[in-house]
């Protein structure tokens, strides 16, 4: 795949993870209600890794994916949080759980292809950089 469509797909994943954050903001507000360490500390991960995946992915940062592949699991199986919240009232309460989790395994399992695709894409420009260099020294 094409360095430029990599970067496309990185920055949509990026913009979609930082939209799920910002239309939960109202569990931020929450923070100081609540009592629950471990509810306290899922949402502050829930928020940090989505900015982190975003920063990085935006940009082009291999760590980016390291935000995104905290992200997902942590919004998905952690708060029960579609990376799509937008649709899920668009479908009956009782198959909402399942498209949670199915959205939320496609979506993570895209972030990987993506990352896969971005390193042998990187390899190969690194190999033929290599093989320039070593053609122009050789004179061949």
């Amino acid at each position: 795949m094409e360095s430029n469509k990599i970067k496309i797909f990185e920055r949509i994943l990026g913009v979609i993870i930082i939209l799920t954050a910002l239309s939960k903001y109202q569990l931020l507000l929450s923070l100081n209600n609540n009592l629950n360490t471990y509810s306290a500390l899922i949402t502050l991960l829930f928020f940090i890794s989505a900015l982190a995946g975003f920063i990085g992915l935006f940009n082009g940062k291999i760590w980016g994916y390291i935000g995104i592949y905290i992200f997902i699991p942590v919004s998905t199986y952690g708060m029960g949080i579609s990376v799509f919240p937008f649709i899920m009232k668009s479908f009956p309460p009782t198959y909402r759980t399942t498209i949670i989790i199915v959205i939320g395994a496609v979506i993570l399992l895209t972030a990987i292809l993506i990352h896969i695709l971005k390193k042998v894409s990187s390899n190969n420009n690194t190999k033929n950089s290599l093989l320039t260099r070593a053609s122009t020294v050789t004179g061949r």
